[in-house]
């Protein structure tokens, strides 16, 4: 389907359409919630499954980006139905024997083919062994960088800042002295900021919170938020993300590896010429 056609497509379904949502579908609203054995529509005898709905969501994903989630599972639905009353309509009038036609669905037969082969040949391949195996090797390449968890006390004055700063080395506990006086966002937690790297904070802070010993108690600090009195907790090197949360970058990555390989090796072992130039 050319963009034209699509965008045609959703132009349609949305006049048709317009703003309002149908009840049935106000529970079902988004497309990665759709079941493939679901019917959301049954044309002239034929039924309208989950499976079309995901297939058409994959072909207009760049047009859907254009619409709010809530109105995208009914347009298409309805891009769907009208496709379906056109297709009939196509065959009444002949459209079958049209060169167009058979032009259109050669190409459409191809890129069907190569979609369901990298979708089930090569996605085959993926396996928990090498996305651990790649996950290992994407942690090896990360940056080495530290890391360190610290509380503060955040004043308006250097006066203030210095009161708190005695009160801190000596026997007050520095989180009680955060939820009394600190008026940054953390002072309810008793002024816990967690672990950072030093380009998460301005630099004055990173400097001196970087600069301490665990246990430690910095002197106060001028930034442009106010005065701070700081307290580390504890330094590390920065954990690389858990497998879990990068699971579905790693099989991304092995399967364009997959399909890179695929591709040379396919090429390599066949005559293909460009322009009248053969290509080895």
């Amino acid at each position: 389907m050319s963009i034209q056609t699509r965008n045609f497509a959703l132009a349609v379904a949305i006049i048709i359409f317009g703003a309002h949502i149908p009840v049935w579908a106000q529970s079902l609203q988004k497309t990665d919630e759709v079941q493939e054995e679901d019917v959301f529509a049954i044309v002239n005898g034929s039924n309208i499954t989950g499976r079309d709905v995901s297939l058409a969501a994959e072909s207009m994903r760049n047009e859907l980006e254009n619409l709010p989630e809530q109105y995208r599972l009914v347009v298409l639905i309805n891009v769907l139905i009208n496709q379906h009353l056109f297709a009939n309509a196509a065959k009444d009038a002949g459209v079958e024997q049209d060169t167009r036609y058979e032009e259109r669905l050669a190409y459409h037969t191809q890129k069907s083919l190569r979609d369901t082969y990298v979708e089930t040949v090569l996605a085959g391949q993926i396996t928990e062994s090498n996305i651990k195996k790649r996950y290992e090797a994407e942690v090896e390449k990360l940056p080495k960088s530290e890391e360190v968890w610290a509380s503060h006390v955040l004043v308006g004055t250097e006066a203030e800042a210095n009161v708190i700063f005695k009160l801190a080395t000596g026997e007050r506990d520095f989180a009680e002295l955060a939820r009394e006086h600190s008026t940054g966002p953390s002072a309810e937690n008793g002024g816990d900021l967690d672990y950072f790297t030093a380009e998460q904070m301005v630099e004055e802070f990173s400097n001196a919170a970087f600069a301490l010993k665990i246990g430690g108690i910095s002197d106060p600090v001028k930034t442009k938020f106010g005065w701070h009195v700081i307290k580390l907790t504890d330094r590390r090197l920065r954990p690389p993300p858990p497998l879990e949360v990068v699971r579905d970058r790693m099989e991304a990555l092995l399967l364009r590896d997959f399909i890179k390989a695929k591709t040379e090796e396919l090429r390599k072992s066949a005559n293909v010429t460009i322009a009248g130039e053969k290509i080895d």
